[in-house]
């Protein structure tokens, strides 16, 4: 029996990103911030930022424990600096879940025929079960004519349901995409933290064994 069970707090610290656009919809190359990358999803005109790390939590798989995630926090101390233009929207995605999130996750497979809508992770449509995703946050910048240079939020919504995992890491992914946006625009994301409240349970055989198992099948069924 594990001496480590209890309540922990999980914490990581992403920096802040500096990026603009060199013509409509598409980043320039070089984005400036540690761990920020392009992902094109083979779309025109359609690019995203996207940073992705993780909690390892490999200590406590080997002790053969379940971790019971409590819900989550997105942390930031200044505005995101967005200038939207007037027909504009900026949308951000956070997303903390069980399995990594690829590259192949924002492919046009996974949007709607119009490339409006990408399917996030855990939504019908993706490729990924619900119980996948621990928990996600959505939000949309729109124009705001009275400070320009910071869009103002207008629409914000959450999902998720995966409540525990027995496996070797917590993944993080936060995602940023610009629709409508023009040559110039420019986006700065504040430094964010992640904080994560977990519970360590000792569970009995069978159910830490149908929770890896499950664990396995859904990510044997995943394509990416």
């Amino acid at each position: 029996m594990s001496d480590i069970k209890g309540s922990k707090l999980l914490r990581k610290l992403v920096p802040d990103l500096l990026a603009a656009m060199q013509s409509e919809n598409t980043w320039v190359n070089g984005v400036v911030g540690n761990g920020w990358q392009v992902v094109n999803p083979g779309v025109a005109g359609l690019e995203y930022l996207v940073w992705r790390g993780y909690f390892d939590i490999a200590g406590w798989s080997s002790e053969k424990l379940s971790a019971f995630i409590q819900g989550a926090g997105f942390q930031q101390a200044d505005s995101v600096f967005m200038s939207v233009p007037a027909q504009g929207t900026g949308k951000e995605w956070c997303i903390i879940s069980k399995a990594s999130i690829p590259d192949e996750a924002f492919s046009a497979a996974y949007h709607n025929a119009p490339a409006t809508t990408w399917y996030a992770p855990g939504m019908l449509g993706s490729n990924y079960d619900l119980q996948e995703i621990f928990t996600g946050r959505f939000r949309e910048f729109s124009h705001d004519a009275n400070t320009p240079y910071s869009g103002i939020i207008t629409s914000q919504s959450v999902w998720g349901a995966g409540d525990a995992t027995a496996g070797d890491k917590i993944y993080i992914t936060i995602a940023l995409r610009g629709f409508g946006f023009t040559t110039g625009t420019a986006i700065h994301y504040p430094p964010t933290s992640v904080v994560v409240p977990a519970t360590l349970i000792d569970e009995k055989d069978l159910v830490y064994l149908e929770r890896l198992r499950r664990s396995y099948v859904l990510a044997e069924s995943r394509n990416p």
